[in-house]
């Protein structure tokens, strides 16, 4: 199963809580999370998607979107 997430239009720290509460709530059936983080107001919420850390995170791929992550799950 996949799950989106849309950080992009939040501050840096709104992103990190919701982030955070996304994935700690994670279904354990999700494979793959696609973080819409934006890119056109700035780099801020893509680097901290692309530096973000969490155990559920297997790998983390770039897409031809430059405003979106896409975040391989282990389950």
């Amino acid at each position: 199963m996949i799950r989106i997430v849309d950080l992009h239009e939040l501050t840096l720290a709104e992103a990190k809580i919701k982030l955070n509460d996304f994935m700690n709530t994670l279904a354990s059936n999700v494979s793959e999370v696609v973080v819409i983080h934006g890119f056109h107001q700035g780099t801020i919420l893509k680097t901290f998607v692309s530096k973000y850390q969490h155990p559920k995170i297997k790998q983390k791929l770039k897409t031809l979107n430059k405003g979106e992550t896409i975040f391989l799950i282990n389950i």
